[in-house]
């Protein structure tokens, strides 16, 4: 079940991407070639990420990665954080200029140090903090756009905000460091509760989108 619904995030996120790459084409607004490529990575990742549930099998919760898991969910890590980098950088690029670039330095410091922590499994108390300031930062930046516009534009910035929150708890209940936050939760919820969060961000998000900001 739970690999079925992430097939289906990933075509949900492919057809996203499309949508928003043939918008790039038509309003030459390279803002939307970064968010098409924001989904277009985290695609790639993702294949990365179930050869490591799904077939190759992942440690007991808390244990480290070794071997084959630890090299490809690096992988997925660098990969997944370069599509969240793609992101921000558009973001503070062109809307948010006076973050000077913050959430996008932030991005990079928190990938090497979750790989790090693929290894000791004891730096938990640093990455979270690091991680909590990367995910948060997009939602936050949307409600800042929110507050900052009116009408049509303030209420998709607010569904594009909530996306955002979802696509990232699609993100946090399934990672290696953040599952052992949520193991209370049991494993049929982290097998299906993460991918269902994605689905359902990727449609707000198309929709949040669809009035330019």
């Amino acid at each position: 079940m739970g690999l079925t619904l992430w097939i289906i995030s990933i075509i949900a996120m492919a057809l996203v991407g499309i949508w928003f790459l043939n918008d790039y084409r038509k309003t030459k607004n390279i803002f939307f070639f970064w968010i098409s490529l924001f989904f277009f990575l985290f695609i790639i990742a993702r294949c990365f990420r179930l050869v490591v549930r799904y077939y190759i099998g992942e440690p007991p919760v808390g244990q480290p990665l070794t071997g084959d898991a630890f090299i490809l969910e690096s992988i997925y890590t660098v990969i997944s954080f370069l599509g969240l980098f793609s992101v921000y950088f558009a973001l503070e690029k062109t809307l948010v200029k006076k973050s000077h670039f913050f959430f996008s330095i932030v991005v990079w410091i928190t990938c090497i140090i979750s790989i790090i922590d693929f290894i000791t499994r004891n730096l938990l108390w640093l990455t979270l903090p690091f991680f909590v300031i990367t995910v948060l930062g997009l939602p936050l930046i949307f409600l800042y756009l929110a507050a900052k516009s009116s009408g049509q534009v303030r209420k998709n910035s607010i569904i594009v905000a909530i996306g955002a929150v979802l696509f990232i708890l699609g993100i946090a209940f399934d990672i290696p460091d953040g599952r052992p936050l949520f193991i209370i939760l049991g494993e049929p919820v982290l097998e299906i509760v993460p991918p269902l969060l994605q689905i359902i961000a990727c449609v707000m998000l198309w929709k949040g989108f669809q009035t330019k900001m």
